[in-house]
C-alpha cells in the first residue's frame, strides 16, 4: 500500500502555531521542529497501522518535541486524515472534535 497524508487546515494552524512559538522564543528550533514534522509525517504514511489508537484516532509522539501529531486513517482511499498538531498539554479530545473539517 502506498499511502499519503492529508494535512487538515486545523493541522497546518497548528504547525503555523508552534513555528510562530519557537520563532519567538527558540528560533534555533524552527527547522528543526519542520524538519522533525516532516520525517514523522513520512513515518506515519510508510505505515500508519503502527501507531496506538485512542478512540478511533491514531497519534504520534513527536520526538524532540512536545507534541502529538493526532490522525485517523481511511483505508479504502489509503489516506492518513492529519487532523493536529496537538501540544502535549492538550488532550485527545481536541483532536476528536477536528475530525475530517
Amino acid at each position: 500500500m502506498t499511502w499519503r497524508a492529508r494535512l487538515g487546515a486545523e493541522a497546518e494552524a497548528d504547525i503555523d502555531e508552534a513555528l510562530d512559538w519557537y520563532a519567538d522564543k527558540a528560533p534555533d528550533q524552527c527547522a528543526r521542529f519542520w524538519s522533525r514534522g516532516r520525517a514523522d509525517i513520512d513515518r506515519i504514511e510508510a505505515n500508519p497501522h503502527q501507531f496506538p489508537s485512542d478512540g478511533g484516532y491514531r497519534r504520534l509522539a513527536m520526538e524532540v518535541f512536545p507534541y502529538n501529531i493526532w490522525f485517523w486513517i481511511n483505508d479504502v482511499d489509503e489516506l492518513v486524515h492529519i487532523v493536529g498538531v496537538i501540544h502535549f498539554r492538550r488532550g485527545p479530545e481536541v483532536a476528536a472534535s477536528r475530525r475530517d473539517r
